[in-house]
């Protein structure tokens, strides 16, 4: 462990920064139990105050071994992988009802299944304490002994059960939550054209009412790693929106637009997160925050026929049911982040007309946000009483991976894909009318509209929600000595799919759908 002492290291559950080597040794010895902290569970040991021995065991003063840490603050258990990196910590927000536990399990499951068959990793939960209520969740939804007996999963409870620690805190009586600890590993021998090949994920559940204001205060903390998060995934259901449900009301039958329907206003609680966040980050109101938005539209089997008029020139459905791509050459996938860009837009277009004020409050205050469309079941769940159920054999999720796998690209772990040349369809060419720091103002090569997008979009295609039509945005420094050299941007021909075109759309396929795309040679 000499190793950690150079570098300071973050506890997932009460937030304390301290030396890796400071970590507390957990005995299991039963006559060693009893800890002023946390109550009746095992000793905390000093390392101080641990025997080691020349083969580099640790012994505590009744000669057991223990290879378990804790931190020194509110002595809960740490895994090693946490103690030598530091973790990627994500929030998992939303309003009461929004699915963020369904989404959580299931995304959890598809991701898993993604990264071992198409990425060449491995995702694990860590060995800690705290991973019995998501294990039992997975079950119920994947491993049941009758999958055609419905089924459902409990509500994130905001005090007690399973998913709180309870810890004595300067004398004090403090709830603390208790996270999803991950990590994601390369698999031996694969050669990955990334930058980073492992990496640590602290995941954090909390019910839609710790949002409420005034919860969060000096005995509740379950929203405090707020001012840790690397990224926040907005559970956002638009069934909790009163005109999605009036405009679904003629063409659906799913229970949770009529018989159990409820309302929520969902942009409250984004300006919660947002304001905690800001407070507990120490990021003033004037910058942006420095973490990713992924706002996850749930339910999408139920609303996305009310995107049925955003097709590409041959007709196709563009939301399709996924945006990776498997390089049979090279054994492993990329991921198309100009697709994930256009669905992104679509969704966000969806969503500007029945929440504008949730549009405009969220890309006001993060660094880069992103819309997807996801569905955790698949299809409408039944009415069983007063509950609402699932039969496990009947799921089929739809992009639910997607969002982590957006961020597992921000953090370098996996590639995208790259176009052969520049404007491979031959699209119109949108004009860049300005050019800031992390953002550019593009303008419409047809109707002139303008758009305020971060460098991302540049050099790939761009969706016009407003218009049904594509065009493609030119690299920032491309675009730039173009202009130089010509003042106005001459249009291109009418777009065609010739080459190794992109093709969006393959009408709506079946959630799990892996297609081959065929577009493109190899990627960065």
């Amino acid at each position: 462990m000499n190793k950690l002492v150079e570098k300071k290291v973050t506890c997932p559950h009460c937030w304390h920064d301290f030396f890796g080597d400071l970590a507390l040794y957990i005995s299991q010895h039963d006559e060693l139990f009893g800890d002023p902290v946390l109550g009746d569970v095992h000793a905390r040991i000093s390392p101080h105050e641990v025997t080691k021995t020349r083969d580099g065991k640790v012994l505590d003063s009744k000669g057991w071994e223990m290879h378990e840490r804790a931190c020194p603050n509110c002595h809960l258990q740490i895994p090693l992988d946490l103690l030598t990196l530091r973790p990627n910590f994500i929030s998992i927000v939303g309003a009461p009802r929004s699915g963020k536990t369904y989404f959580l399990t299931v995304m959890l499951h598809e991701l898993r299944r993604t990264l071992a068959k198409q990425f060449r990793y491995t995702l694990d939960l860590c060995d800690s304490h705290d991973k019995k209520i998501l294990v039992a969740n997975e079950q119920t939804l994947f491993s049941p002994l009758d999958p055609t007996i419905p089924v459902m999963l409990e509500k994130t409870q905001e005090q007690g059960g399973d998913l709180y620690n309870n810890v004595t805190l300067d004398g004090v009586r403090v709830q603390l939550p208790k996270p999803f600890l991950l990590t994601i590993r390369g698999v031996d021998g694969a050669k990955l054209p990334v930058r980073a090949k492992q990496a640590s994920i602290v995941l954090y559940d909390n019910a839609g009412e710790s949002f409420f204001d005034g919860r969060d205060n000096g005995r509740n903390r379950s929203t405090r790693h707020l001012g840790e998060s690397n990224a926040v995934l907005f559970a956002y259901d638009p069934l909790l929106e009163p005109e999605t449900r009036l405009r679904l009301a003629m063409v659906s039958q799913d229970p949770q637009v009529s018989a159990k329907a409820s309302s929520a206003r969902q942009v409250d609680f984004l300006t919660e997160t947002i304001q905690r966040m800001r407070k507990h980050s120490g990021t003033p109101v004037n910058e942006r925050l420095k973490a990713s938005l992924a706002v996850c539209v749930q339910k999408y089997d139920v609303w996305h026929t009310l995107l049925d008029h955003c097709r590409d020139e041959h007709g196709n459905r563009v939301i399709d049911s996924t945006s990776v791509e498997f390089f049979r050459r090279h054994g492993v996938a990329a991921l198309d982040i100009g697709e994930i860009n256009v669905v992104s837009h679509i969704v966000r277009g969806f969503l500007n007309d029945i929440s504008p004020e949730f549009v405009s409050r969220a890309e006001a205050n993060f660094e880069r946000v992103r819309y997807f469309p996801v569905s955790a079941l698949g299809c409408s769940p039944t009415l069983d009483g007063e509950f609402l159920k699932i039969a496990p054999m009947d799921l089929q999720p739809f992009r639910v991976d997607h969002p982590a796998l957006w961020l597992m690209r921000e953090w370098r772990m996996i590639a995208r894909t790259k176009d052969p040349r520049p404007n491979p369809r031959l699209r119109p060419v949108a004009t860049l009318r300005s050019v800031g720091k992390r953002r550019m103002e593009v303008a419409c090569p047809k109707t002139g509209e303008l758009f305020v997008l971060d460098h991302e979009y540049a050099g790939r295609d761009f969706y016009n929600f407003n218009t049904h039509e594509y065009f493609w945005i030119p690299e920032i420094n491309a675009a730039k000595s173009r202009q130089t050299a010509e003042p106005k941007v001459a249009k291109t021909s009418k777009a065609t799919m010739q080459g190794l075109g992109l093709k969006l759309g393959q009408g709506r396929p079946k959630p799990g759908d892996e297609r081959q795309k065929k577009k493109r040679g190899w990627f960065r």
